[in-house]
């Protein structure tokens, strides 16, 4: 009973400082039945009136509640400020939103300067492997020629446009080892590949080959992992700044929350299962896996209508047969 007339004090002073009406009756009930359970005089009568009041006042205030205001206001007890269930929830988030910005940061410049290096070895490699003259070889042909006609010898020329080419490749190749230091000894087929040469190039080779593999860990799981986690993060501090505005933030809500963090997270990875620009249509043809993987964490339900939509199909498949 004392609980329950806490309640209705706490619903009576929301509805005063918000300007809602209240039945005069219900106020008096209210405020009487709180005095004579105060002097242990609360009668069966005039405990009857209190329910029927508090029923009232609870219909009048929803879909605001005790709990929710409980939960949203910073309450003093004995001088002491204590912070609210709701503040607390969204320091919380906000830690996740900007751990989940900083990892993710962290990974995508990482992987931004693993595939720049990548693409200039490759860009080299491919160079000195190819049997026609590109644009590019042309021009310096042409240029040979020059410096041909002006008695330079020809020969000197090209061998320091190779020992250019060479430097350039050990360049990238010295960087490249340095992006991938930190895990290169756990790979095991760079192992392989020490063993069958000591030269430096075979150890390139083995360095290029794993930067390839981590590269597409990086962009095919981790990075959707953190974009669907920054997703969820957006779209609870979302709800949360609209559920205390309203007023009917409560505990049971963070269950809620926890899963859709979880669910948001996984949904950033696996909606690319289901959905790449290049054979999807429409506004998902214009978005970057990056991308897809954010709204998939901030709005889940795009991952499941894509999953009904499939197991539709194949339903109507395996009916049609």
């Amino acid at each position: 009973m004392a609980a329950s007339l806490q309640e209705a004090k706490i619903l009576l002073a929301y509805a005063a400082r918000h300007g809602d009406l209240v039945d005069e009756n219900v106020i008096k009930i209210i405020v009487t039945s709180g005095t004579l359970h105060a002097n242990a005089a609360l009668s069966d009568a005039d405990e009857t009136a209190f329910w029927i009041a508090f029923n009232a006042l609870t219909k009048a205030s929803s879909p605001v509640t005790a709990e929710s205001l409980e939960s949203i206001y910073d309450s003093n007890v004995a001088g002491i400020s204590k912070k609210s269930l709701a503040r607390k929830t969204v320091i919380l988030y906000q830690a996740f939103a900007i751990l989940t910005l900083c990892l993710l940061l962290i990974a995508q410049i990482y992987w931004l300067f693993g595939t720049k290096l990548i693409e200039d070895v490759y860009s080299v490699r491919t160079e000195q492997t190819k049997p026609q003259m590109t644009d590019q070889a042309k021009q310096q042909s042409a240029q040979t020629d020059v410096v041909v006609s002006q008695g330079t010898d020809a020969e000197s020329y090209k061998q320091s446009l190779q020992r250019q080419n060479q430097l350039t490749m050990e360049l990238r190749s010295v960087s490249l080892k340095s992006w991938c230091n930190w895990w290169l000894p756990y790979c095991d087929n760079r192992k392989v590949l020490s063993k069958q040469a000591e030269d430096s190039e075979h150890e390139n080779l083995a360095n290029f080959l794993t930067s390839k593999l981590m590269i597409e860990v990086l962009q095919i799981y981790l990075l959707p992992l953190l974009y669907g986690a920054l997703g969820s993060c957006v779209y609870i501090l979302r709800t949360l700044a609209s559920e205390i505005a309203a007023c009917t933030y409560s505990r049971t809500m963070n269950i809620g929350f926890t899963i859709r963090f979880f669910l948001g997270t996984l949904a950033g990875m696996v909606i690319a299962w289901f959905v790449t620009p290049d054979t999807s249509g429409g506004l998902f043809k214009s978005l970057s896996p990056f991308a897809l993987a954010f709204l998939a964490g901030y709005n889940v339900e795009i991952l499941f209508s894509l999953m009904d939509r499939f197991l539709m199909a194949f339903t109507n498949k395996k009916s049609g047969e």
